[in-house]
């Protein structure tokens, strides 16, 4: 199944194109209606003249031919015809006029110029007759050039409404409110079923994509996408997943937002349980700069269970967890015998044999670590893929700067690293393709209930058969039992 990324990026390229080719339309309409055709547009202004100077000939020569009827008595021009290679020669009429007798009935000079201004008007006739009809072609295909650029642009224009209105993108639509309807727990949750197959992917929460869109589509993808998109700023809110993979994640965290992550790492942790088999993931939370549990306020229920660690309070307590945890790497490795990972040993198992998948949240990145912390932080790293380790690493500090974002980069794995930079005025993601890009995290904002977590850590001690005391504890599942929903309060 395609991602929701991959589904976007998709419906992304086909917008571009569609977009890019009513901009190439647009700019043809554009240099036609600004005279940038400047062959065609020159030739019907030559035209345009030379139709001027032919009517102000005909002027004069009608003149001309009244001045001379005035002194004839006799025409004989019945058949005038202009002989090739004619010419109009106004001033040859001109002086042939003032040289009249008036007071002749018949003048030869009169006769004349009558002839000779009759065969210019006849040339002239035919010269303006051919000049208009090529004129005419020649606005005529202009126009018609102009008729279909602006067809083209409505059929572009036809063409984008389609495909917002089509399948691909309700299809899109559909997954980016199904995973925000899943993924995001906007208040305490107490229905709990556990899943019987894992996700296989986990949310952490929206970037803004920008949709080029006029504003009649931008009310056809509002009606498809509702809250998803923004009709005022074009905006689509697409949801940041990770599938089939662990990840790292480098945040840096202005002082003044610190809640904000607290809400959004206590929002992971319930997709995370909720989202996959009971005892198939676990979460470890480190903070060094508060050594204490504020950070799970809201789901402190949970801490000292199989599911979440129970908080360091002194530094050497954080020492010691790290140490568990890499010291069952051992362990982990005999039980994968010939699987390169976790995640294969999974997927050839049955689901009563998985080995649980973990988290790591580090608060007060790096600073509030001694150097032997962030070896074993290291080696938690490195052994992301093999072992089922995510990795978040929280930089907690009061002045940002960007360079900082990279400095674990190069250790933290090269496939699904992802950055947030969390200023006062920002939050932005960056996808590990150098873009930066408007984000807003899944946050929690309710408190979790003893009954609702009591049920979920039942279910969880019988699934996985472990003494919950002991938090950085990798069991081999043995046993697993299709557990029943329960109701908060409710008696087993």
């Amino acid at each position: 199944m395609n991602t929701i990324i991959e589904l976007y990026n998709r419906v992304s390229a086909k917008v571009q194109d569609i977009n890019g080719r009513i901009e190439l339309a647009e700019q043809r309409a554009l240099e036609y209606a600004k005279g940038k055709d400047t062959d065609v547009l020159g030739r019907i202004g030559k035209l345009e003249e030379q139709l001027t100077q032919v009517e102000g000939y005909l002027t004069t020569i009608k003149t001309y031919q009244d001045i001379a009827l005035k002194n004839l008595t006799s025409m004989n021009v019945a058949t005038i015809e202009t002989p090739p290679g004619y010419r109009v020669n106004i001033n040859r009429l001109r002086n042939w006029l003032m040289m009249i007798d008036t007071t002749a009935a018949n003048d030869p000079y009169a006769q004349r110029v009558y002839v000779t201004a009759k065969c210019d008007e006849h040339f002239l006739l035919e010269k303006k007759r051919e000049f208009t009809e090529k004129l005419d072609e020649l606005q005529r295909g202009q126009n018609i050039g102009a008729d279909e650029i602006r067809n083209e642009i409505s059929s572009l224009q036809e063409e984008l409404k389609a495909y917002i209105s089509g399948e691909e993108v309700k299809e899109l639509a559909k997954r980016i409110k199904e995973t925000k309807g899943r993924d995001w727990f906007n208040k305490a949750p107490f229905n709990f079923e556990a899943p019987k197959a894992e996700l296989n992917s986990v949310s952490f929460g929206d970037f803004y994509a920008h949709i080029d869109l006029n504003d009649e589509l931008g009310k056809v993808l509002k009606e498809i996408m509702g809250d998803a998109f923004d009709e005022a700023t074009k905006e689509l809110m697409i949801p940041v997943e990770i599938t089939d993979g662990t990840y790292t994640m480098l945040v840096n965290c202005s002082g003044a937002r610190k809640n904000e992550l607290d809400k959004a790492v206590e929002n992971l942790f319930l997709e995370s349980i909720h989202n996959n088999p009971i005892g198939s993931r676990r979460f470890y939370v480190l903070d060094g700069m508060r050594l204490n549990a504020k950070s799970i306020s809201s789901i402190s229920e949970f801490e000292g269970s199989y599911m979440l660690n129970r908080m360091a309070r002194k530094p050497e307590e954080i020492t010691a967890l790290l140490e568990q945890i890499v010291s069952e790497f051992k362990k982990t490795d005999g039980i994968l015998g010939n699987f390169s990972s976790i995640k294969e040993y999974n997927t050839d198992n049955d689901e009563n044999r998985v080995l649980a998948g973990s988290t790591l949240v580090v608060y007060g990145w790096p600073s509030s670590y001694s150097e032997q912390d962030k070896e074993l932080i290291q080696q938690i790293i490195n052994g992301r893929d093999r072992y089922g380790f995510s990795v978040i690493l929280a930089s907690i500090t009061e002045e940002l700067h960007e360079e900082n974002m990279y400095a674990f980069a190069a250790e933290s794995a090269s496939e699904n690293a992802l950055y947030v930079d969390m200023t006062a005025d920002r939050c932005a993601i960056n996808l590990g393709d150098g873009k930066w890009t408007k984000f807003l995290w899944y946050d929690f904002n309710g408190i979790v209930s003893f009954d609702y977590a009591k049920t979920i850590k039942e279910l969880c001690e019988k699934a996985v058969a472990n003494d919950v005391a002991e938090p950085a504890e990798v069991t081999e599942v043995t046993e697993t039992e299709e557990p029943e929903v329960y109701e908060p309060g409710e008696d087993k």
